[in-house]
């Protein structure tokens, strides 16, 4: 198998370029896991994090 690897700084071509790709028999699109680090750091960037007073708030907030 060959394979080709793509560096693409402007992520809102991702999907218009994987679906361009898709289209070619035999080709399939595979993106890289990110480390547990770098996606603290995606979801940090994004605000997809929750807040607490204290470690009681937390436990409250995870149960509900």
């Amino acid at each position: 198998m060959t394979q080709m690897i793509l560096n693409i700084k402007d992520e809102k071509v991702i999907p218009t370029l994987s679906k361009v790709v898709r289209a070619f028999d035999g080709v399939t699109v595979a993106r890289p896991k990110r480390s547990a680090y770098e996606q603290s750091k995606y979801e940090a960037r994004t605000g997809h994090v929750f807040h607490a007073k204290d470690a009681s708030d937390m436990i409250r907030q995870i149960l509900g």
